[in-house]
């Protein structure tokens, strides 16, 4: 039961990005079905703890759950200025790796699930790009360019962009995963391929008309971190490729960047640099700079941000659109909730560097991309769905160590393991 419905999870997840109209005290109908379903996930996990008497709990675990009880913590203390559904977002993605790990049985059963999840992309990925064909869907017109921002079935341009940018970073660790364990005698799925080639290509047709910086930068430090260990005359190509492209259609490249432009020729000042990202940064740690110590340790109440009011204490706005995650996890949760966030950060940068091969860069690349990215602006803690997806893919990480897989991936480890139960026995 618990496999059927984190292959019911994986799959729906990325259709449940899709942008409904329907709500339900705040929440729209899918983001409802992914709390649901994340709840009977936790159920089905919690009876097969009971009837198997076991779950792997790892240091990583240890961290998520400290996080997810100082949230509650903050979300309690400063409830008058807190929103549960914020808290929910920021609970549920972390939980999904401990789910996940525990779950998974296996390296193969892994890949299963995952091109189970790629799969569930062709909605949203083949309707969003109907729609930018028929020129439907329209986010904005860029002021400075004139160039049209899409949002495909997503409800902002930047979802769509996060979900294709994923999308392809999870096809490419779908397949360098399943090379690694394939025999080489045997045949390669052709109908398999052809499905990951035409969903890149629209998802790159995708991420291009949305026009976010943001992804296609975290897409660029993705493959350029793994090939720089795979293959770095593939990387060097690239490389070239991408100044060819540049070159030859300069244009297209500077309207990605007007304000790098701007900036440039004196018109503006470099607070303006990467849509202001310099200045509100710094309105963002002025405000928590002139919070009281206690805010400064607990945050101003997690959800608490411009448009639910001020903080009373001082009159001091509570948290601006910082498009920074790390900013933001630090003004809802305090110094505390930040030192543990980003210890879970150092727990997973920890067990993907004991990982062997290409695997280790692998995932080495898409924990420093999406980092990045979240540094970068709102991306894998803000948008929650795409959180669950991620930390989905990173619990292959743990599968060593989890429901005996390691059995099938390391074996001259489990003989020695053996032989030191008989000589404890003895």
């Amino acid at each position: 039961m618990d496999s059927l419905l984190l292959k019911i999870f994986v799959f729906l997840r990325p259709i449940m990005f899709i942008d409904v109209e329907q709500t339900i005290a705040g929440f729209s109908i899918f983001e409802l079905a992914a709390i649901f379903l994340v709840g009977l996930l936790f159920a089905a996990l919690f009876l097969k703890a009971v009837r198997a008497k076991t779950v792997t709990i790892s240091e990583v675990d240890i961290l998520i759950l400290l996080f997810s009880l100082w949230s509650v913590a903050s979300f309690v203390i400063y409830i008058d200025y807190s929103d549960p559904k914020a808290l929910l977002k920021i609970l549920l993605p972390a939980v999904t790796y401990t789910i996940a790990k525990n779950i998974l049985g296996s390296k193969e059963e892994y890949l299963s699930n995952l091109l189970i999840m790629i799969v569930g992309f062709l909605v949203p990925v083949v309707i969003s790009t109907i729609m930018i064909l028929k020129g439907v869907g329209i986010a904005a017109i860029n002021y400075w360019t004139g160039e049209a921002r899409f949002l495909g079935v997503y409800d902002n341009p930047h979802n769509m962009a996060h979900n294709m940018a994923f999308l392809i970073i999870s096809i490419t660790i779908y397949l360098v995963l399943k090379k690694a364990g394939r025999d080489e005698s045997s045949k390669p799925d052709i109908v398999k391929y052809s499905l990951f080639a035409f969903l890149t290509i629209l998802a790159l047709f995708c991420l291009y008309k949305s026009a976010v910086r943001t992804s296609i930068v975290g897409l660029a430090i993705f493959f350029a971190i793994y090939f720089f260990e795979a293959n770095r005359k593939l990387l060097i190509a690239g490389i070239i490729g991408g100044v060819l492209v540049i070159a030859a259609f300069p244009t297209k490249f500077l309207n990605l960047f007007p304000d790098f432009e701007k900036v440039a020729a004196g018109e503006w000042d470099t607070g303006k640099l990467a849509s202001s990202r310099p200045e509100r940064w710094a309105e963002q740690l002025n405000n928590f700079s002139n919070l009281s110590i206690d805010h400064n340790l607990a945050g101003v109440g997690i959800g608490n941000t411009v448009g639910r009011g001020e903080l009373q204490r001082g009159n001091v706005v509570a948290a601006v659109d910082s498009h920074n995650d790390f900013l933001d996890i630090l003004t809802q949760t305090g110094i505390v909730g930040l030192v543990l966030f980003l210890l879970i950060q150092l727990a997973i940068l920890m067990k993907i560097l004991s990982l062997e091969g290409r695997e280790k860069y692998l995932f080495l690349a898409l924990l420093v991309s999406v980092n990045a990215m979240n540094f970068a602006s709102n991306s894998y803690v803000a948008r929650f769905g795409l959180g669950q997806m991620y930390f989905f893919v990173l619990s292959y990480i743990e599968l060593q160590t989890t429901n005996g897989s390691e059995r099938v991936m390391h074996p001259e480890r489990v003989v020695r393991r053996r032989s030191q139960s008989a000589d404890e026995r003895v």
